[in-house]
């Protein structure tokens, strides 16, 4: 950890030096958590924010490739993808300056916001975090699926009395899903932390989202 912090140091003053030779008033700081409330499901971890007179504000991203055999020039899908959604797209920065650690030097890449990028990315996360972290989150539905896919003793005759995300049996109260194409139907209260059973027209999660 403290190596990795010195590295980060050292990176961030020659990447200061070299911004200081072009650019006037020149200031870099560091950089904490960002959850923007339009996306509450993701957030920014900017290494640092930097701002001068001629470019306004961005935010910077230290790495250090693994594959230094890489063009200096050249940035990860993963790393762009980062880039674009986690620092430029969440804190509405101008621009992102990707500075990479090689054994023969720093190189500096400014990377500017791509929109529709962004949207496809934040598009994608946002089916998974409503599809897989919430049914998680809520009622354990996939640690369910693997505890029962590891359970040798359970039948097919067992599995038609199965309900709800979590596939467990009958449990009153229930709740009774009205969407037409549920696959389910019936839920326990308890795993959407439900008291008594709602006396309007209710959804479940996956139902919601067809809506």
């Amino acid at each position: 950890m403290r190596r990795r912090k010195k590295l980060g140091n050292m990176i961030r003053e020659q990447y200061l030096q070299k911004l200081d030779e072009t650019h006037d008033n020149v200031l870099v700081a560091e950089s904490g958590l960002f959850i923007p409330p339009e996306v509450l499901f993701i957030g920014a971890t900017p290494d640092g924010f930097v701002n001068c007179d001629c470019c306004g504000r961005g935010i910077i991203e230290m790495k250090a490739p693994q594959n230094q055999n890489l063009d200096e020039n050249f940035i990860p899908m993963k790393h762009l993808f980062q880039i674009q959604l986690f620092c430029v797209g969440l804190v509405k920065a101008k621009y992102c300056d990707y500075i990479a650690f090689h054994p023969n030097g720093t190189t500096i890449k400014r990377v500017f916001p791509d929109v529709r990028l962004q949207e496809f990315i934040i598009d994608k996360d946002e089916v998974f975090f409503r599809r897989v972290i919430i049914s998680e989150l809520l009622s354990r539905y996939f640690s369910s699926l693997r505890s029962l896919h590891t359970n040798s003793g359970t039948s097919d005759e067992d599995d038609e009395n199965l309900y709800c995300f979590c596939q467990k049996p009958w449990e009153d109260p229930m709740v009774r899903c009205v969407g037409e194409d549920c696959t389910l139907e019936w839920f326990h209260a308890r795993c959407f932390h439900l008291k008594t059973v709602p006396k309007r027209m209710w959804y479940c999660i996956e139902c919601k989202q067809r809506q």
